[in-house]
């Protein structure tokens, strides 16, 4: 089976709280469109709200330096919030949205 890449798109809101002179917490709130299809199945477009809570960990830049490293981590908890099938005469394979996605929450890490 081969699959197609499909366009993405996201957009979203930072903000960051100064914990200590190096740590600071950044949550942060997305809207993340994804999506994949196949020759053979519909096109799958999924959109989902992602809210990470980071840590940022900041290296104390060098005398002169343009710029510091920096380590983010943190959860994140996806919620899907829309989802589209399209082609193949939208249902022919019998395929709806909630047969795609087993569940709408999703978590991970971000490092």
């Amino acid at each position: 089976m081969s699959y197609q890449n499909r366009d993405a798109f996201a957009a979203g809101l930072t903000f960051r709280h100064m914990l200590r002179r190096r740590l600071v917490l950044q949550p942060e709130l997305w809207f993340v469109r994804k999506g994949y299809g196949t020759a053979s199945r519909p096109t799958r477009t999924l959109g989902y709200v992602e809210v990470p809570l980071l840590l940022r960990f900041g290296a104390l830049p060098a005398k002169g330096a343009t710029f510091s490293p920096v380590l983010s981590i943190g959860p994140t908890l996806a919620v899907l919030a829309t989802c589209r099938l399209q082609g193949l005469e939208a249902m022919s394979t019998s395929e709806r949205c909630d047969q795609v996605i087993t569940t709408p929450f999703a978590y991970d890490y971000r490092m």
